[in-house]
């Protein structure tokens, strides 16, 4: 194993469990193809000025992306066997996080690129802390999703598009729509934060604003995967027996 612990054994689990799955190129595709068609609409902008709210607009929709991850779709039949081990529940929840944002990367790769185009390289960090930002909070938020309204994913071989298609009815759509309307709201604070140096025209003022926002974004998104470890300790025999009828 790579890593130590409880937790790097379960995130080198699902890196190691999706890495053989073919629906791993889907999801890098469209973690490097969405940034980049936002990036190729807006490389028309001018450097510098104004041009700074469209990187930072580009930061916060990567962030967002990452929402509707399926946190438990790989398990499949192994969730009894997942949902077994002496570990606390947070940590399976954070793990499955992490691994998620790992497969997101190349957006990141699109965020550095597209810095070349639409503003100073000053402005970077304060579009890495919204990205990070935005998806911190929408990775808390989605654990909710994934707890209440599982969908196990096709196996490798099989119809991606079948299987799980439907698995979600109209009332986990709202719920869904909901949620990441929650999403943005939790993180306005923070992402106002990062973005108010620019809008007082003052960058030294980031020194201040960025540790700050990603201070409270570490404290809320904790708070998230507390209430999401309450849940899915309630939630464990419907969610083992959901996932196994559609695997």
């Amino acid at each position: 194993m790579w890593f130590e612990g409880a937790l790097g054994s379960l995130l080198e689990k699902d890196l190691r469990s999706a890495w053989r799955d073919p629906g791993l190129k889907a999801t890098l595709f469209l973690g490097l193809a969405g940034p980049l068609l936002f990036v190729v609409l807006f490389s028309q902008a001018r450097p510098g000025g104004g041009s700074g709210s469209l990187l930072l607009t580009l930061a916060a929709f990567i962030g967002v992306s990452s929402f509707g991850a399926n946190a438990f779709g790989f398990e499949r039949r192994g969730i009894g066997l997942l949902l077994s081990f002496p570990v606390a529940r947070w940590r399976l929840l954070v793990a499955k996080n992490l691994a998620a944002a790992i497969f997101r990367l190349p957006g990141l790769l699109t965020l550095l690129v597209a810095c070349m185009f639409m503003a100073p390289l000053a402005y970077l960090p304060a579009a890495l802390t919204i990205a990070a930002v935005t998806w911190l909070l929408a990775a808390g938020v989605d654990n909710f999703i994934s707890i209440l309204f599982p969908v196990a994913l096709p196996g490798p071989g099989r119809n991606p598009y079948g299987g799980a298609t439907g698995g979600r009815g109209l009332g986990a759509a709202a719920l869904t729509a909901v949620l990441l309307v929650g999403v943005l709201a939790l993180s306005s604070p923070f992402v106002f934060l990062a973005w108010l140096p620019l809008l007082l025209g003052r960058p030294w003022l980031w020194l201040a604003s960025l540790p700050l926002a990603l201070a409270g974004t570490l404290a809320v998104y904790a708070m998230l995967v507390d209430r999401a470890e309450r849940l899915l300790g309630r939630r464990e025999p419907e969610l083992i027996e959901r996932i196994l009828g559609e695997a």
